[in-house]
């Protein structure tokens, strides 16, 4: 039976795929000052369509809004393998365009909303999917 922590970790394949959407969307809401990035490409990396994925993603990633929260506060704090954590401080830098405060160092419950911000937005996301799909003709 997995551990609570290994349930939470991250790998290198998390890292080329959402992981790194969302250490991208890190780096960018640094770099506007702690706004939520409203450009169309962030929202395009978290969305793209009627398409079941969204739900399916999410029951087979994360299963719980719980451990949701804790993988993604880990995508952005886990420390210990290292190609993870370069490809972590180059996205977050390269997007923010230079060097910010590391998610890990965030004062106060920053990174606490902020994770959580992303497991409620991502559940948005899975009840519009399904209301979209359930609106579409069925086919014969």
């Amino acid at each position: 039976m997995p551990t609570s922590t290994s349930c939470t970790r991250i790998n290198r394949g998390d890292i080329a795929a959402w992981a790194g959407d969302w250490i991208t969307f890190y780096g960018d809401w640094r770099r506007n000052g702690d706004q939520v990035p409203g450009d169309e490409s962030t929202r395009a990396a978290l969305y793209d369509g009627p398409q079941p994925r969204l739900a399916l993603f999410f029951a087979d990633r994360f299963r719980a809004p719980e451990l949701a929260t804790a993988i993604a506060r880990s995508a952005l704090t886990d420390a210990g393998d290292l190609l993870i954590d370069a490809g972590r401080t180059g996205l977050i830098t390269d997007i923010a365009d230079g060097p910010v405060l590391a998610p890990a160092f965030l004062r106060g419950d920053a990174l606490e909303r902020l994770t959580q911000g992303f497991t409620e937005r991502l559940l948005e996301l899975v009840a519009e999917e399904r209301e979209l799909i359930a609106a579409l003709p069925a086919y014969v």
